[in-house]
């Protein structure tokens, strides 16, 4: 059942949230709407600032996730009745609160505009890519414990995950903060033993920008994509993706 509510984001749409019963449980979510793009808003979800307003968002609420049918549903559930219409209120909130936040620029235009060209542009041809029974997911995370760290695709591949980052930047400063996001994101993996549901960690690195020749970033540049754990790829060669993760 949808219930249309009175609080509306600030891309001026009203929020819908959805209710169903499941056994015992009544479960109240978004019905995959953030995700799809209802609210004219994408996620920045790999942004290091945002990202930790999202998970405030997802702390104050006591929000579920769950990934279905190349969407994330976001939910709260409970088996009292009498708590369905708190959760109405909660999950409101939430949206209203995730998605209005993601329209503020926490970055310069120029990079934002850069950053999500690149990213359009690799999420399509990693789509493009595989047949339509891999489900892909982008800007999702991998590992429970680890909900906070995304990836910018996620891969099934041989009953494993392959992990892909992109590393992309308008100005040196942002290469180089792209760059070591990536970096961190697959070292936790390494650290923390999750490498057996791993098959391989790509990084696909955008070398159409200045900064990719950057003397300056040259000596990170090297030390980064030469560590033998994971495949870097830079995006003038990416029709070796498939090779390069095993597909061939």
């Amino acid at each position: 059942m949808e219930v249309v509510t009175p609080i509306a984001t600030t891309s001026d749409k009203f929020v819908s949230v959805f209710i169903a019963k499941r056994g015992d449980a009544y479960v109240v979510t978004d019905g995959g709407w953030i995700s799809e793009g209802k609210y004219d808003s994408d996620l920045p979800l790999l942004d290091e600032i945002y990202g930790r307003v999202f998970e405030y968002y997802k702390s104050e609420y006591n929000v579920n996730e769950l990934a279905a049918n190349n969407y994330i549903y976001y939910y709260k559930k409970t088996t009292d009745i009498r708590l369905v219409s708190s959760m109405v209120f909660d999950m409101a909130s939430f949206t209203n609160g995730v998605v209005s936040a993601s329209l503020i620029n926490y970055q310069e235009k120029k990079e934002l505009d850069n950053s999500k060209r690149f990213q359009t542009r690799a999420n399509a041809f990693i789509k493009d890519m595989f047949p339509r029974d891999v489900q892909v997911k982008h800007n999702a995370w991998a590992i429970e414990k680890y909900k906070s760290l995304r990836f910018h695709a996620l891969i099934p591949i041989h009953n494993k995950l392959t992990l892909v980052s992109y590393v992309t930047g308008s100005k040196d400063e942002y290469f180089r903060n792209s760059l070591a996001l990536a970096n961190m994101r697959f070292e936790i993996v390494e650290k923390d033993g999750f490498n057996g549901i791993v098959a391989k960690k790509v990084i696909l690195i955008d070398d159409t920008v200045k900064s990719f020749k950057s003397k300056d970033l040259a000596p990170i540049i090297s030390i980064i994509t030469n560590n033998p754990n994971r495949v870097n790829l830079p995006w003038s060669e990416r029709e070796r993706f498939k090779q390069a993760v095993g597909m061939n």
